[in-house]
């Protein structure tokens, strides 16, 4: 009787531990995304990698010029952390192809982030190139529906080049 006791007992303690481990593996974890435009990263650019992230991940962009409009949608979480505003740069593309429609008006933002929780970026610049004139109305970031925080980020020349004093940008539109 003793003996069958036992070998229960350290069946049930086994299949405890082989619980708990299947347990443990079902949690996934926030993986950090890498970008760099020389190719030694898991994506060349910014927006492969937003396509790719889940949920509370992070991106790293890498020191670099990096020339894409980026689209953001239907997230929780996610943070875009740049090498610094002076080794980090997104840049506007001459055209904008993707806008948001405002009321029957659209919008050109650089980077769009639409009914999103919290989009974090940090320690990057955002620069319009004075492409204003073709893409009005202009903005660096457009909020829709959506928050997060923007640290340490420079926006730059959210304007038309040559300035002509007729058009306009903004670094930043968020409408909720």
């Amino acid at each position: 009787m003793g003996d069958c006791m036992l070998r229960w007992k350290t069946m049930a303690l086994w299949s405890l531990m082989l619980l708990m481990g299947f347990a443990q593996t079902d949690q996934i974890q926030a993986a950090t995304w890498l970008v760099n435009e020389d190719g030694t990263a898991d994506f060349l650019t910014i927006q492969e990698a937003i396509d790719i992230a889940a949920d509370d991940d992070s991106i790293q962009i890498a020191e670099g010029h990096y020339v894409e409009q980026l689209l953001i949608e239907d997230r929780l979480s996610l943070s875009i952390i740049g090498a610094g505003t002076d080794l980090t740069f997104i840049e506007s593309p001459e055209v904008l192809p993707l806008t948001y429609n405002l009321n029957g008006h659209s919008q050109y933002p650089v980077v769009i982030i639409s009914d999103c929780a919290s989009i974090n970026f940090s320690n990057l610049t955002l620069d319009g190139m004075g492409n204003g004139l073709g893409n009005q109305p202009f903005h660096g970031f457009g909020y829709f529906d959506s928050g997060g925080s923007i640290e340490n980020v420079h926006v730059t020349q959210m304007r038309e080049d040559p300035l002509s004093f007729e058009l306009h940008g903004n670094g930043f539109f968020v409408v909720t």
